[in-house]
């Protein structure tokens, strides 16, 4: 089985990767779980919270590859 994560964010600190190293320990040996990282939305004075919301959305569902 694998387990996808799709993070919101770029240069995630040392203690994220320390994290899903010992997580990844933990599981069954069956399972793989991939980390991935996606951009923040571009942030402006014409964007707003909600807007920034929506595009990182559209990016996590374009993230998610078919079938998973």
């Amino acid at each position: 089985m694998r387990i996808s994560v799709i993070a919101v964010g770029k240069r995630m600190p040392a203690w994220v990767s320390q994290g899903i190293a010992e997580y990844s320990k933990r599981l069954p040996r069956e399972w793989q779980l991939v980390w991935r990282e996606i951009p923040l939305a571009q942030r402006g004075k014409d964007s707003t919270p909600q807007q920034s919301c929506s595009a990182e959305g559209a990016q996590i569902l374009k993230a998610v590859a078919p079938g998973e």
